[in-house]
């Protein structure tokens, strides 16, 4: 008998990190378009380079949707793109 494939698939939207302000901060995870980064409450994620935080995420697993959550440490120097590259680089590990 086969076992059936279990599938994960991240929804990026859902990506929170905590520690890097108030609780309705915005990151490039939460933005609906391009002017949002104009937004008083908008976090550009070269900010938080250096830091140990908790990411908060949801993911569907065979169409179910879970939450978890964990703690990394963001490597210095890294700009928004690579920041958020290794935020879903350390999700990915974890959903696989």
């Amino acid at each position: 008998m086969a076992k059936s494939k279990i599938t994960k698939a991240l929804l990026e939207k859902s990506i929170v990190i905590n520690g890097i302000g108030r609780p309705d901060t915005k990151t490039i995870f939460t933005l609906e378009k391009e002017e949002d980064k104009k937004d008083m409450l908008y976090r550009s994620l070269d900010k938080i380079s250096g830091r140990k935080l908790s990411v908060n995420f949801k993911y569907l697993e065979n169409e179910v949707e879970n939450a978890s959550k964990i703690q990394i440490s963001i490597p210095f120097g890294l700009d928004e793109e690579g920041v958020k590259a290794f935020i879903l680089d350390e999700i990915s590990k974890t959903l696989n």
